[in-house]
């Protein structure tokens, strides 16, 4: 049995954490919860699934601190965003904790110190996120040099419109994700492309890949989520249905101390390529490659904290439609010169 504590519990990506543990209740359990913003739900969630200790946004931060150090949680799940996820991943890493971690925020920002910490401690991290799981699964017990690796992006709602559509985009247009379900925020975020410069510097820094060697491929269906090519001429790739559940139960299974509870997977819906659309083309929109490019200056410029928490706010203003989309781009570029 494998005790668990998951922060984010409400959002999009804790909800189906919840959701996948419930199926499996003879190897997880569910010891603890954390909610920012629907404390109804939290509540609902802890009644069903029999929780005694939960947190909401009107407790003290010590105390959900306090749940990530019990002794008895063995795997700390970190589905929320914020300043806050990386305060409790440099805490879980700190005690060896396992961490499965859906906060591209907390990792970036975390960068090689808390993966070198990790090494000292025996911390185990994962992502929660289709491309680096499928990363993961890629480069395990690997011994090919590595060419080139290739993180695949469906393009978002607007990759095939103009600049000028583009800017009077409206947040109900910028929420519709053509192929993946998820929170207002990353939705966002992937709209603008700036998800995936983070998923760029991610993969340099869980992998330790340079940033020169990670390049983008537009793959509007999204069923290969990432492409390892070695230097010999041969590539592998990861395929599966567009669903966040198949990383999360790789993930929450790759961290088990158990080899028996590791094994048993939930069996989930596959994918069939018969007749099956694969496109696959270089980021060509120039309007939301700006997204990616943003991201890369801010990192390299020693930027990237204050690019988060900047784009964060970007973001919420835009959604409550104070600025229009392509203002997020104009003050993020004034930040990163």
């Amino acid at each position: 049995m494998q005790n668990v504590v998951i922060t984010g519990a409400t959002g999009s990506v804790g909800t189906k954490v919840v959701e996948l543990i419930g199926q499996r209740t003879k190897d997880y359990k569910i010891i603890g919860i954390a909610g920012f913003k629907n404390a109804k739900k939290l509540e609902q969630m802890a009644k069903k699934h029999k929780i005694k200790n939960i947190w909401h946004s009107d407790c003290t931060e010590s105390k959900l601190i306090n749940m990530v150090e019990d002794p008895a949680a063995h795997l700390i799940v970190i589905a929320n965003s914020g300043n806050i996820s990386l305060k409790i991943y440099k805490k879980s890493v700190k005690l060896g904790k396992k961490v499965a971690i859906a906060s591209k925020e907390a990792i970036i920002q975390g960068g090689g110190e808390v993966m070198n910490l990790a090494k000292k401690t025996g911390a185990q991290i994962i992502p929660l996120d289709s491309e680096m799981v499928a990363l993961t699964q890629l480069l395990q017990n690997n011994k090919n040099e590595i060419n080139k690796i290739y993180l695949t992006c469906s393009g978002g709602p607007f990759l095939k419109q103009n600049a000028k559509f583009i800017a009077e985009v409206t947040p109900r247009t910028a929420l519709k994700h053509p192929t993946w379900k998820m929170g207002k925020k990353i939705s966002i975020e992937s709209a603008l492309w700036i998800n995936k410069g983070y998923e760029i510097i991610e993969a340099h820094i869980l992998f330790g890949i340079p940033l020169e060697k990670i390049e983008v491929i537009i793959h509007p269906q999204s069923y290969v989520h990432s492409i390892v090519e070695f230097k010999d001429g041969t590539s592998v790739a990861q395929l599966s249905i567009n669903d966040m559940k198949i990383a999360i139960n790789y993930a929450l299974s790759s961290l088990s101390f158990d080899e028996k509870l590791s094994s048993r997977r939930l069996q989930m819906p596959s994918l069939s390529l018969i007749n099956k659309k694969l496109e696959f083309f270089s980021p060509n929109n120039k309007t939301l490659i700006t997204g990616i490019n943003l991201v890369l200056k801010a990192f390299k410029n020693g930027k990237i904290t204050d690019f988060i928490n900047l784009s964060d706010n970007l973001i919420d203003r835009f959604l409550n439609k104070e600025i229009k989309f392509l203002d997020i781009y104009g003050a993020l570029n004034k930040l990163v010169k």
